[in-house]
């Protein structure tokens, strides 16, 4: 069984250090075979949250196709959705 609090450490020590992106832990928690969807997720929630807000916000942006030229209405809109997906989700 793979411990998930000292993965996470592992994953946090990392980006902090500035020895790995986001996306490269991203990729490497997508490949594990020994996590479950449930373990994947809180692990890629835990990544994300040591990125900065502005990149945070930026790479939502990125998904869900708004430039950043868009309306402030739709990046509120983006936001008050994102949480309200965070919200449910936890």
């Amino acid at each position: 069984m793979t411990d998930l609090i000292a993965l996470h450490h592992e994953y946090e020590d990392r980006m902090l250090k500035g020895q790995a992106l986001f996306e490269d832990i991203e990729a490497d928690i997508d490949t594990r075979g020994d996590l479950d969807q449930d373990e994947k997720a809180a692990l890629w929630l835990c990544a994300w949250a040591q990125i900065p807000v502005a990149r945070q916000e930026q790479k939502a942006m990125q998904f869900a196709g708004l430039s950043p030229s868009s309306s402030p209405k739709a990046r509120g809109c983006l936001r008050r959705n994102a949480y309200c997906i965070v919200r449910e989700w936890i």
